[in-house]
C-alpha cells in the first residue's frame, strides 16, 4: 500500500534519525536492522528532508488525523486502533479507569481535529483473560497476537483485496500494547486523578510483534559477524539495544502516534527508548 507523503512528520523524523545511535548492518534486510550507530542511507534521506525544511514551512499541510484517514481509505482499511492486553488482575477499578481514559482521550483528540469522521473506524480491542494473560510475557503475547492478526485482517478489513500485502500498512496488525502492573499503576496512581488525568503521566508497553533478536536473525540468515555489538543490561534476557518493545507515554495511544507508525517500520528507531526510559514523542 502506498502511503501519502507526510512532509512535517518526515522532517521531524529526519532530525531524530540523525540523533539515533543505532549501528548500521547494511547486509541485513531492513526488517532486521536492529543495531547501533548511524545508518548511512537513512542519514542521507534525513539530510535531504532537512535541506527542504524551509520550503515545507510555507506549505499548507494536512493534520495527522487527516493523513491517517486518507491512508486508511487508500488501503481500503475500515478499522484501526491497537489491541491492548491486560496482564495484571489485582486492580479492576484501576483497569476500568485506564480503559475509560484511553477511549475518552483518543475520541476527544479526533473530535477536536479537522477529521472527526476518523472516529468511525476506531476500535481499541481490550483483551482480558486472567487464566491465560495474568503475568504473560511479551514473547508469549507475540505468538498469540500474530495468530489473532492473521485471521483478524481478513475479517476486519473485508474490502482489502490482498491482506498479506497490506498487513504492514496498518499498525493494528504489527504492534500491540501490553499492560502490566507497573504500567497500570503509573497511570492510575502516578499522575493527576479524574477528572483531570494527564496523558503525559504514566506509560504502557508498546510491543513490536515481528521483532526478533539480532543474533537470531543473523543465525537464520547464516551471517557471521565478527564485530562485537554493545552489551546492555539484560531486559527479558536480551542485552541488545533494541529489545522489541518500549514504554510509551499514555498520550501516545491515539491517532497522531498511530499515523506516525503507519507504513514505515523504520520510524520505530526515531521514537525508541530502552526501558526504563519512556518515549514521550
Amino acid at each position: 500500500m502506498l502511503v501519502p507523503i507526510r512532509p512535517i512528520r518526515v522532517l521531524s523524523i529526519g532530525r531524530s534519525i540523525l540523533r539515533q545511535p543505532f549501528k548500521s548492518h547494511p547486509f541485513l534486510p531492513s526488517s532486521a536492522v536492529w543495531s547501533y550507530q548511524g545508518k548511512p542511507w537513512l542519514q542521507s534521506r534525513a539530510q535531504r528532508f532537512i535541506l527542504s525544511s524551509s520550503m515545507a514551512t510555507n506549505m499548507s499541510l494536512p493534520s495527522p488525523q487527516r493523513v491517517l484517514f486518507d491512508c486508511l481509505q487508500d488501503g481500503k482499511h475500515d478499522k484501526w486502533g491497537w489491541v491492548i492486553y491486560r496482564c495484571t488482575y489485582d486492580d479492576d477499578e484501576g483497569w476500568n479507569r485506564f480503559k475509560r481514559f484511553i477511549i475518552q482521550q483518543s475520541q476527544a483528540n479526533i473530535v477536536e481535529s479537522d477529521t472527526p469522521e476518523l472516529a468511525d473506524g476506531l476500535e481499541w480491542t481490550f483483551i482480558e483473560d486472567r487464566a491465560t494473560l495474568d503475568g504473560a510475557s511479551k514473547d508469549q503475547l507475540r505468538s498469540r497476537f500474530k495468530q489473532w492478526a492473521s485471521e483478524a485482517l481478513k475479517t476486519e478489513q473485508p474490502r482489502v483485496e490482498d491482506p498479506l500485502s497490506t498487513a504492514y500498512g496498518n499498525p493494528r496488525y504489527t504492534y500491540f500494547i501490553h499492560v502490566d502492573e507497573g504500567a497500570l499503576k503509573s497511570m492510575v496512581y502516578g499522575g493527576p486523578q479524574p477528572p483531570k488525568m494527564d496523558g503525559r503521566r504514566g506509560y504502557v508497553n508498546f510491543v513490536d510483534a515481528e521483532w526478533k533478536p539480532l543474533s537470531e536473525i543473523k543465525s537464520d540468515l547464516g551471517i557471521v559477524d565478527e564485530a562485537e555489538d554493545e552489551v546492555h543490561e539484560p531486559i527479558d534476557g536480551c542485552t541488545e539495544e533494541n529489545v522489541g518493545w518500549m514504554r510509551i507515554a499514555l498520550h501516545m495511544v491515539g491517532a497522531e502516534f498511530y499515523e506516525l507508525m503507519m507504513g514505515n517500520r523504520d520510524v520505530w528507531y526515531t521514537v525508541y527508548k530502552r526501558s526504563p526510559e519512556v518515549s514521550n514523542w
